[in-house]
């Protein structure tokens, strides 16, 4: 009676595919990165993405600096104009991990 209930244990449990895309721009590389602008609700974040696989690697707020030494907040018209050369991304939210790099793809073909 006990092999009967011994056999019907795996020893092992088989992996499973992973449910994440198989791309070979987000296996194996090292980041390169890139400054952008992150627009979150109207409200421009200075971060850096990866070129290849489109990862946001940090996020801050965008901070200016103060007459007494420290920082001040920027509005949002003084970090647009402040970083008006950077690439613009709008996402959902702040938990967002990747930009979408298909419209990177669509402006340089153009």
């Amino acid at each position: 009676m006990n092999t009967n209930i011994e056999s019907d244990i795996p020893k092992y449990r088989k992996r499973k595919e992973s449910n994440r895309s198989k791309s070979k721009s987000k296996s194996n590389h090292k980041h390169i990165k890139k400054e952008c602008l992150l627009i979150v609700n109207n409200i421009p974040n200075l971060a850096n993405y990866c070129v290849v696989c489109g990862k946001i690697l940090t996020s801050d707020l965008c901070w200016g600096k103060c007459e007494g030494g420290g920082h001040i907040l920027l509005s949002r018209e003084e970090a647009l104009k402040k970083y008006k050369d950077f690439e613009q991304f709008t996402v959902s939210d702040y938990y967002t991990k990747y930009v979408p790099l298909n419209v990177i793809e669509n402006e340089s073909g153009n």
